[in-house]
């Protein structure tokens, strides 16, 4: 698998030799998901009622095709010795839960997404980053006079 991550990233091999491959599986359970589980964001559990997918159960890959596959290729250099291999390593697992609540979450979001045109889910974007530019200008003084809470909340139409 490793040759395979270096062609795709077009990475030195020396990025490689200290490096750490990691499989997510999306519908399994890990300790230390307690701190960020959600019901709502449980693959385990979700079964998506536009599309009938999930929920995902131990051995799911086996008979599920296609499979979708993602590479993230994550480096953390911190040269201060003697706390390097420590930090480096609590960056490490702090970013493959990320990416593990992440991609769990966006499994079990598939139904507000799926159906929708390239053209619907541009103009949900356009509307999202307004309002986040509108809420960073409200948080640093630059616009005055905006409750944040009664602006709308912006959706994809079903």
């Amino acid at each position: 698998m490793m040759d395979h991550l270096i062609m795709f990233t077009n990475f030195r091999q020396n990025c490689w030799q200290n490096g750490k491959s990691s499989i997510l599986t999306l519908g399994q359970k890990k300790e230390g998901d307690k701190k960020m589980y959600s019901e709502e964001g449980d693959p385990s559990t979700f079964q998506s009622k536009r599309t009938g997918k999930g929920p995902l159960k131990p051995g799911w890959q086996k008979s599920c095709r296609p499979i979708m596959c993602a590479y993230k290729l994550v480096t953390v250099e911190f040269d201060y010795w003697p706390l390097q291999s420590r930090v480096e390593e609590f960056a490490h697992n702090y970013e493959e839960g990320l990416f593990m609540t992440y991609h769990k979450q966006l499994f079990c979001w598939q139904d507000l997404w799926y159906g929708h045109t390239l053209d619907d889910i541009r103009f949900f974007e356009k509307n999202i980053s307004e309002r986040t530019n509108l809420a960073s200008k409200v948080r640093d003084g630059e616009v005055k006079g905006v409750d944040l809470k009664a602006l709308p909340e912006v959706r994809l139409v079903s």
